[in-house]
């Protein structure tokens, strides 16, 4: 009996899901472009977030990982925080609508998407200018 149940919790061991699907994420577009995720439970204690953000499906722009600890946020700004193809930094970026997707361990666990108007982006340039002189003292 007891080699029969070794044997099916092998089996269901590996017919279970990857642990990042078991999650529970949560993500954010708050204070115009600030993309936020956060493993709501804490559960896999720290983990590295990459997020990236599509344009007409096409064109991808990516953000330099962000380690992230509990169930704290993982936050970042678009377009600042993100580099084009070529890896050059954004400054700037027209109004739009974009898609997100977010990525940890190399396994999509999150998208969303947020449509920007010129004042948004207005905004977010007050809120990410006022971040990173936070950030700096």
């Amino acid at each position: 009996m007891k080699q029969l149940l070794t044997v099916f919790f092998l089996f269901a061991l590996i017919l279970s899901p990857d642990i990042l699907s078991a999650q529970t994420w949560q993500t954010a577009v708050t204070d115009g472009t600030k993309l936020g995720v956060r493993d709501k439970y804490g559960e896999l204690e720290s983990y590295e977030a990459t997020f990236v953000v599509w344009i007409m499906d096409k064109v991808k722009f990516t953000a330099n990982p962000i380690n992230v600890e509990g169930d704290a946020w993982g936050e970042v700004y678009w377009p600042f925080d993100f580099e084009d193809g070529a890896g050059q930094k954004l400054e700037t970026f027209p109004p739009g609508y974009f898609k997100v997707e977010i990525s940890v361990k190399g396994e999509i666990v999150a998208r969303t998407d947020f449509k920007m108007t010129l004042e948004e982006f207005e905004k977010s340039v007050e809120v990410y200018k006022a971040q990173k002189f936070k950030g700096d003292q």
